[in-house]
């Protein structure tokens, strides 16, 4: 789908690089909808060097957001949200296994 939105246009994009989108936006939609739109615009012939630089560059827009979370939680809070941030992939927050290696639980506060 994404290739053939470009081809369209009589612009390009190989399967690898669509892949890696994929994998970088682990397979959210609107974040591989950010990343392709912003390639379809700036790109004629997409290239890997175009996609490492359009994430930077969302992530860089990103940034004032980012900054804030640690103000948008309490002490608890924000050590799980960095916890299933660092834990790929996510698969069970709550168990014991996880609360564990993250030292989530009552004793870690």
């Amino acid at each position: 789908m994404i290739q053939g939105h470009l081809q369209a246009k009589r612009k390009s994009i190989c399967k690898e690089i669509i892949q890696s989108i994929i994998h970088w936006a682990r397979g959210q939609t609107y974040t591989m909808q950010l990343i392709c739109n912003f390639l379809y615009s700036q790109c004629q012939d997409v290239k890997m060097t175009d996609v490492e630089r359009v994430k930077a560059d969302i992530l860089g827009q990103q940034q004032a957001i980012f900054v804030n979370f640690p103000k948008m939680f309490n002490k608890t809070q924000w050590k799980a949200f960095q916890a299933i941030a660092k834990e790929e992939p996510l698969q069970n927050p709550l168990s014991k296994d996880f609360i564990n290696k993250y030292r989530l639980g009552r004793q870690a506060r």
